[in-house]
């Protein structure tokens, strides 16, 4: 038998008899359902993913901004509390030594600080390697001196 949703008044298969709301407004209520609660409780989710994750409570993770000035202890520029997933590449991210706990989680012995999500994805594909980004970098400069000397200075 079909009834019309009870909120946007398209026909539903009704199931016994009862009340029946259609699938794109049960989707929608959810969602703003979840919406709802994360601005209500943004403060709790980033507790327990901190918890969760690092070990750490939201107080502590402040410590370590406060102690690092906001800046970004790779690179010493400033870092956007950005928080969650973002893309943005200035986010302040937890920087983990990964040897010692798996991707995603960290632990006192293995936390280094707060860092930008780029210098941290960079130090990360070099696994961790300061040897590799010396490497990296000496090559990057020789090649910029090379390119920079007049035609008759490179030989």
């Amino acid at each position: 038998m079909l009834i019309p949703c009870a909120v946007c008044g398209v026909p539903v298969e009704s199931v016994r008899n009862t009340r029946r709301v259609c699938p794109d407004c049960q989707r929608e209520s959810r969602n703003q359902s979840m919406r709802e609660y994360s601005k209500t409780h943004k403060r709790d989710k980033r507790s327990t993913v901190l918890k969760t994750r690092h070990g750490i409570t939201v107080d502590q993770w402040q410590n370590m901004w406060d102690s690092q000035d906001g800046e970004c202890y790779l690179c010493g520029t400033t870092m956007t509390r950005g928080g969650g997933r973002s893309a943005k590449g200035t986010d302040a991210v937890i920087d983990h030594d990964h040897s010692c706990c798996p991707s995603g989680k960290s632990c006192e012995n293995c936390r280094r600080g707060l860092s930008h999500r780029w210098c941290n994805d960079i130090i990360g594909r070099a696994h961790d390697d300061p040897a590799f980004l010396r490497l990296l970098a000496d090559n990057l400069e020789h090649v910029k001196w090379v390119h920079e000397r007049p035609a008759w200075k490179q030989r």
